[in-house]
């Protein structure tokens, strides 16, 4: 094969583009994913820990994660990465809905409110939060 001016050329300028294509544009690094965390009390001036209490994260109707409390109130919800980068709101805001139901009625302490608000995501966040559910009478 005989290489002129031209082929050596091209071969280097595709290298280099290849090169920084790959370099400039390449796989972004995974840095969506979040965790949200909270031990959930029930009263407003009581610590008593409620079990088996339903929470979700929710962006537009579907849910991005879910988790039940345990014994001692906690619970933690870790978003995928890919999925939550994918579900975030177009605007861009990260915004989710946190709703938590108390749904085994009287048993674990008693039937508590629903609870619910906004939770924003930044990268790589990871929040925790004392949550205290109303008596529902």
């Amino acid at each position: 094969m005989h290489w002129d001016f031209k082929k050596i050329t091209t071969a280097v300028l595709t290298t280099l583009g290849i090169g920084t294509l790959t370099s400039c544009y390449g796989m972004p690094p995974v840095n969506y994913g979040s965790e949200w965390s909270a031990t959930i009390y029930g009263g407003k001036d009581t610590e008593l820990p409620l079990n088996n209490i339903h929470v979700r994260l929710i962006s537009g109707r579907e849910i991005i994660a879910e988790d039940w409390t345990d014994s001692t109130g906690f619970v933690s919800l870790q978003m995928d990465p890919g999925r939550t980068a994918f579900m975030m709101p177009e605007d861009g805001s990260r915004c989710m809905e946190l709703i938590i139901t108390d749904d085994d009625g009287t048993q674990n302490g008693g039937k508590f409110k629903s609870f619910t608000k906004q939770i924003y995501f930044d990268e790589n966040n990871t929040d925790y939060e004392e949550i205290f559910l109303e008596k529902d009478e």
